[in-house]
């Protein structure tokens, strides 16, 4: 794999009980990209994180790493933290080299 993939996604599904709940996922992430995951509430934002930090398995496709060790690295925050880390912090900033 290409040294500046941090992950890829390659046609991801997820069930549960039978029920589609994410499909036909694809997403490259590089070394140096910054990516937010929005959408409404219930669209899977939640669960696609999840599966990516593999808490849950997947039911089809291929999940690639660049690095097996930046699963452990890879977080996400909620809309309440971020709020709140806002209110707190009159500047934020943080930034990791993968």
């Amino acid at each position: 794999m290409n040294d500046d993939i941090v992950f890829r996604l390659e046609e991801i599904s997820l069930k549960r009980n039978g029920k589609v709940l994410l499909s036909g996922i694809g997403w490259e992430v590089r070394k140096g990209q910054n990516w937010a995951v929005t959408g409404p509430n219930g669209s899977g934002k939640s669960l696609l994180m999840h599966y990516i930090q593999g808490k849950i398995p997947g039911s089809g496709g291929n999940i690639l790493f660049g690095d097996n060790e930046i699963r452990h690295g890879i977080s996400s925050v909620s809309f309440e933290m971020h709020q709140q880390i806002m209110v707190n912090e009159k500047r934020l900033s943080y930034s990791r080299d993968f």
